[in-house]
């Protein structure tokens, strides 16, 4: 192997310590910003980071909620009875309400798990574009195995019909897939130089906090249990510790950039035993179809998220600080896709 020297070793070493620093100071920047407005989003962008760090290396957007309002126990009960890695991997037994605004009147769940993040890229890309590297800076946005192409809604991206997006958390973090994958080629056809590039990262199944407002404690600790019967019993998608959990995220973070594809959804996996490793995934409804080199293929994936991004777009040049009684009309020349039915 190569031989490194003790210098370069801690040099190394004070190169990891300040941006685990930086991104710690960050993260809790942006957590305080995310759920409140878009002005808290701008306090984030302009006073926590620019003003404090000449470049950014690295852009890793990792908030995540939603309105969850409980559990529906009957269908949880057959559900884990009947195929217990579905049931802890994709439930669909978990009740949550859209419709939910912001104090800006944009749908909350939306803007919690996408559109502030989509703000704080536009807010924070020429950062992203001075860094000293060679290496282009990385946005990462943080994908979930929940995400499902039949629970995004294009002609409601907000989720503010409770009929038309029933699962807002579904369709927020499908969109944060979406966004990765259609950023990355907006940024890729960008005249400007040292673009960032754009990937996708989830952390498999983690028992996180998510639902502490929803259920008690005990059940909490009980849901780690299932989980855990479900990784010895040969479910991949379980690191269940956030520490495990990151593995994905912090390839894209090191990884060399021969070693990436921004098409990919890199998750994390484990072994029986709870030895982590990344998997190369592809997001839902992904079909693969030819295409030049680097340039997206023209699949219902890419066309999707080419048009969500018009839409982030538009909404963008609305202003997003001022309420909106919906969605930016999209020219009748631009019709969005359609996900495929469900099957």
């Amino acid at each position: 192997g190569t031989h490194v020297s003790s210098t370069e070793r801690a040099s190394a070493r004070a190169r990891r310590s300040t941006l685990c620093r930086s991104t710690w100071e960050a993260s809790r920047a942006r957590r305080r910003a995310s759920a409140r407005s878009r002005t808290s989003t701008y306090a984030c962008a302009i006073l926590a980071l620019t003003s404090r760090y000449p470049y950014l290396t690295h852009l890793i957007l990792n908030a995540g909620g939603a309105r969850f309002t409980g559990i529906n126990w009957l269908l949880a009960t057959w559900s884990i009875l009947t195929n217990l890695h579905k049931a802890v991997t994709r439930p669909t037994y978990k009740l949550q309400r859209a419709g939910d605004r912001s104090e800006d009147g944009y749908g909350w769940v939306w803007q919690l798990n996408a559109g502030a993040h989509y703000l704080l890229c536009k807010e924070l890309r020429q950062q992203l574009r001075n860094s000293p590297y060679n290496v282009p800076s990385r946005i990462i946005w943080t994908g979930s195995l929940e995400a499902d192409i039949h629970d995004y809604h294009p002609e409601d991206f907000q989720c503010l019909d409770q009929r038309i997006s029933p699962r807002p958390y579904e369709s927020t973090k499908y969109q944060c897939e979406l966004a990765a994958l259609g950023m990355d080629d907006m940024l890729r056809h960008s005249s400007a130089e040292h673009e960032p590039r754009a990937y996708t990262a989830h952390p498999g199944i983690v028992a996180s906090s998510i639902f502490s407002g929803v259920i008690h404690a005990w059940l909490l600790s009980l849901m780690k249990i299932v989980f855990y019967i479900a990784r010895w019993t040969f479910s991949p998608h379980h690191p269940i510790t956030a520490y495990k959990g990151a593995a994905a995220a912090s390839f894209v973070s090191v990884a060399p950039p021969e070693y990436l594809d921004p098409h990919v959804r890199y998750g994390t996996q484990c072994n029986i035993q709870g030895g982590e490793y990344v998997f190369p995934g592809r997001l839902d409804g992904w079909v693969d179809a030819p295409a030049e080199p680097g340039e997206l293929p023209d699949n219902t994936v890419s066309r999707l998220a080419k048009d969500m991004i018009r839409r982030y777009e538009a909404l963008m040049a609305q202003g997003f600080a001022k309420p909106l009684p919906g969605t930016p009309d999209v020219p009748s020349a631009e019709k969005p896709p359609v996900p495929p039915p469900k099957k």
